[in-house]
């Protein structure tokens, strides 16, 4: 559509000429497609002139001839929007601002003569100056089209109110594209936001946290380098960087400890710190954000963004991103905290019922641990993830832990049990069961203490489950309470030797115990033969014989 107007033609002829190649001829081009339209708009023929370098703007293969008399040249240098300028009483000369992406490219000049067969006199001159052939001056001037001043006056009229439209338009289109452009940005920090809180896993860790949203931010904020700095005892000490930093990490307590007195429930924004005097003391660092990772009155670290590129500034939107991350940076520490804190309340609290045991029966003292080692390393084998290695070992602990409800007597006698004895002792997974199934924290570790003592083919208890209906959990444990039960030292007999326990092990296999958990013992029997010499009281190895029926109990 018709050129805006132009407020500042000088800015505007500066920046038009640090233009070259394709990005001049793109000019060009669009400078020729406005004059087509201002010609389909008006019926006068134009051409486009540079005021700067005073020549006018052709396409490669353009036909049309610029004519600018010596009495317009002044006149084109004030034309900020569409005007008529009379030349004498025969001719006017239109001339309309080309604007080209925001810049002032020169402007289109057109004449209209107040009678047809007209030979305004300045026009004559002008081309016998450029050396015109008269024929080639004659057919131009043919194609001057000839009007009332009322008519040009509103055509003139018509022009400016184009142009005004035109500028809502395009100001109209640069708002939505910002706006859009701002929706955009936003919707991408959103999702970076989003990302972050689906990743905060207590397993995951404050390091892989960390470079996640340095992923993120290297994407939305232009800036050279991003560091976050962990510092507390719960991360440990890390320092991740994405880009060229000008400093290391005690660049970067330098900086901080500069800045002591800030306000930090607010993000540190500075802009042009080379200029200043403490901005010399640290080479390179053009601007920054610096904000703290900090949940309460805890701070555990520090992330920073520096040196903006394309010389832009650091602003709202940037500083406001970095102190986001840095509250979920910080919930996320203090959760880690936290749940680490009631880890070892729960873990102190399972080995005092486990110590309770042990009293209770002091004949199977380091049973329930060994037996936690041995099923942690058989999942850990099997590919079990940290958290499911944790709450195995927690069930190992506590698998025996229905003893407590179950007589002494039964407990301590030093010989075979009877058939009443024996079922006082099937009563323990059920009473573990019971004392723990209100505990929310213990949640995961049930399904270990009430069914590791089913049988892969149904004859075991309390439920008599068979095959995958056992817990998974279950089967690994009750191979891990079997293999322990058999090597440990009992007031009535000696423990078994090694090879007899795995004859037996391999001879239930897909009866008494699951074969793919008895098949992983093997591949590390190693490990778990370390695991018994390490953890037995009598710190010797498993070494005697005894009857194979007292690894069901």
């Amino acid at each position: 559509m018709i050129s805006q107007s132009v407020s500042d033609n000088t800015i505007r002829q500066q920046k038009l000429s640090g233009h070259t190649g394709s990005l001049q001829q793109a000019i060009i081009e669009q400078c020729g497609q406005r004059l087509k339209e201002l010609k389909s708009c008006t019926g006068i023929p134009f051409f486009a002139w540079d005021i700067r370098h005073g020549k006018s703007i052709s396409r490669a293969g353009s036909s049309s001839r610029a004519l600018i008399p010596e009495c317009l040249l002044s006149e084109l240098k004030e034309t900020q929007e569409a005007r008529k300028v009379q030349l004498n009483i025969d001719i006017w000369a239109i001339l309309v601002p080309l604007v080209v992406d925001g810049f002032f490219a020169g402007v289109a000049v057109g004449y209209v003569c107040a009678h047809e067969s007209t030979r305004p006199a300045d026009l004559v001159i002008a081309a016998a100056i450029q050396n015109w052939p008269e024929n080639e001056f004659n057919e131009w001037l043919e194609q001057i089209p000839a009007c009332s001043e009322s008519m040009l006056d509103a055509m003139v009229k018509m022009l400016n109110e184009h142009s005004l439209f035109e500028q809502m338009e395009t100001d109209l289109n640069q708002s939505i594209l910002q706006l859009d452009q701002q929706l955009e940005h936003t919707y991408e920090e959103i999702s970076l936001l989003h990302r972050l809180t689906s990743n905060l896993h207590i397993s995951r860790s404050p390091a892989d946290l960390g470079g996640l949203c340095l992923d993120g931010v290297s994407g939305l904020v232009p800036a050279a380098a991003h560091l976050i700095w962990f510092n507390d005892k719960v991360s440990d000490e890390s320092f991740i960087v994405h880009g060229e930093l000008p400093f290391d990490e005690f660049g970067l307590a330098r900086l901080v400890a500069q800045f002591e007195t800030h306000n930090w429930s607010q993000p540190l924004v500075k802009n042009y710190f080379q200029e200043t005097s403490l901005g010399k003391e640290f080479p390179g660092l053009d601007n920054f954000i610096l904000v703290p990772i900090t949940e309460a009155s805890h701070r555990s670290g520090w992330i920073l963004s520096c040196n903006m590129q394309h010389d832009e500034e650091f602003g709202t939107i940037e500083a406001n991103l970095l102190k986001s991350i840095a509250t979920i940076l910080g919930t996320h520490l203090r959760n880690i905290q936290l749940y680490e804190e009631i880890q070892k309340l729960i873990l102190s609290f399972v080995q005092s019922l486990v110590s309770t045991l042990d009293a209770k029966d002091p004949y199977t003292r380091g049973h329930s641990e060994r037996v936690a080692l041995i099923a942690r390393r058989i999942a850990e084998e099997l590919g079990w993830s940290n958290d499911e290695l944790e709450n195995i070992y927690l069930s190992g602990l506590l698998h025996d832990l229905g003893k407590i409800g179950v007589d002494d007597r039964v407990l301590r006698k030093e010989g075979p049990l009877d058939k009443e004895e024996f079922a006082q002792i099937q009563q323990h997974p059920m009473i573990g069961f019971s004392i723990l199934k209100r505990l929310k924290n213990l949640q995961q570790v049930l399904p270990g203490i009430r069914s590791h003592h089913e049988s892969f083919d149904g004859r075991g208890y309390p439920d008599g489950l068979k095959g995958d209906d056992i817990p998974i959990m279950a089967r690994i444990l009750a191979v891990a309470d079997s293999y322990d039960a058999m090597g440990s030292d009992r007031p009535y007999r000696s423990g078994m030797p090694v090879d007899k326990i795995e004859s037996i092990l391999s001879s239930g296999a897909g009866k008494q115990w699951d074969s793919k958990v008895v098949e992983t013992y093997f591949n590390v029997r190693e490990d778990i033969l370390r695991i018994c010499r390490e953890y037995s009281p009598e710190g010797g190895i498993l070494n005697a014989n005894v009857n194979s029926d007292d690894a069901y109990v």
